[in-house]
């Protein structure tokens, strides 16, 4: 029970206890129950580094729940923290959890981050960076949505791998006009 108390949690927890969680995983007291029970717990709470650790060891079902939980984000509640909470010194953090979150799986990320990219109260500079990774990865990885993504993105948001990724994506698609204009 004790080991329980320690392993159900939604924080990181030291690296001492990190014995004592082997030695469970090894006794079955540890399973695919704990790491679910776990990865919801850690997603509630926001601990991203924890939530991507625990979700391939949760079930299946567990992982598309976090999946549905992360991208169900309410667009109010997300005005309310980059209004309040995320004060511009915070905001770093968001980019770099979400850059993180792109480069995992763009596609996976492309509702969160739109949410996020709608919102009046993100900073115009980090609008840019966050959409240009979104559509730059989107097209690495041939997602014709990439080309959406490009065409919301201001001018000033490209960059020479910005153009490069964009003129790849109209191939993709085979939009030979669009990739005419891109290049």
């Amino acid at each position: 029970k004790q080991l329980m108390w320690l392993w159900l949690t939604g924080s990181s927890v030291d690296e001492a206890c990190d014995l004592a969680f082997k030695t469970g995983m090894q006794r079955g007291w540890i399973d695919t129950e704990a790491y679910d029970q776990r990865l919801e717990l850690a997603a509630k709470s926001g601990n991203q580094g924890l939530t991507d650790y625990l979700a391939p060891k949760a079930s299946a079902q567990a992982q598309e729940a976090y999946k549905t939980f992360i991208v169900d984000l309410s667009v109010d509640a997300l005005n309310d923290q980059l209004r309040g909470a995320l004060a511009p010194h915070k905001t770093p953090w968001l980019e770099m959890g979400l850059s993180q979150r792109i480069r995992s799986d763009a596609k996976v990320a492309q509702p969160l981050v739109a949410q996020v990219l709608s919102s009046p109260y993100l900073d115009p500079l980090v609008r840019n960076r966050l959409g240009r990774d979104l559509a730059v990865f989107l097209a690495a990885d041939h997602h014709t949505e990439s080309l959406g993504v490009f065409a919301a993105l201001p001018p000033a948001a490209f960059d020479h791998g910005a153009v490069e990724w964009h003129a790849r994506g109209a191939l993709v698609a085979g939009d030979w006009p669009l990739l005419k204009s891109v290049i």
